[in-house]
């Protein structure tokens, strides 16, 4: 009987410490593309105008967001939004930054009133490192600015981004 709970208190200490020998690592921000940071948000700049940014808004908690891509619908609901912000000059870092930009405006900004965005977590958040990446595509996404002007916007994709990590690094 004392061999029996011995071994068993053995096997016990032996699966305790089987992760002791693993170390916990960083994501590195080098391997995956940059244009989002929060919990989350992504951008990037709009091809045809250097001063405008897409922009997309999701509360990966409140849309309990996984790997598995999910579809969600745009429109008037505040855990989920994508727009477009035109400046009165052209910058490179806008968003996710903790620098100001003296004389920075925004001139205008269309919001997105339809389409869908389909997002998924490609790496997530482990025990040391609060960083995750994500994928999102945008399908048939149309945007309105205050005087009605309306953008269809082609389908697009951000493809593993890494967000949530603190700004400034």
């Amino acid at each position: 009987m004392k061999t029996l709970n011995l071994i068993t208190c053995l096997i016990v200490i032996l699966l305790l410490c089987s992760d002791c020998s693993k170390e916990c690592k960083p994501k590195v921000q080098s391997d995956y593309n940059k244009g989002g940071c929060g919990n989350f948000s992504l951008y990037q700049k709009m091809d045809n105008d250097t001063s405008s940014f897409l922009i997309v808004y999701v509360n990966r908690d409140k849309v309990a967001l996984t790997r598995l891509e999910k579809t969600l619908e745009i429109g008037n609901n505040s855990d989920i939004f994508v727009k477009i912000e035109k400046f009165n000059k052209v910058e490179s870092e806008i968003y996710c930054t903790d620098v100001g930009i003296p004389d920075l405006q925004i001139i205008n900004t269309w919001d997105g009133i339809s389409g869908e965005v389909k997002a998924r977590i490609v790496a997530d958040r482990t025990e040391c490192d609060e960083t995750y990446v994500v994928s999102v595509k945008l399908r048939n996404v149309i945007l309105k600015d205050p005087t009605g002007n309306v953008i269809n916007l082609p389908d697009m994709e951000f493809d593993r981004v890494i967000v949530n990590y603190p700004i400034g690094k």
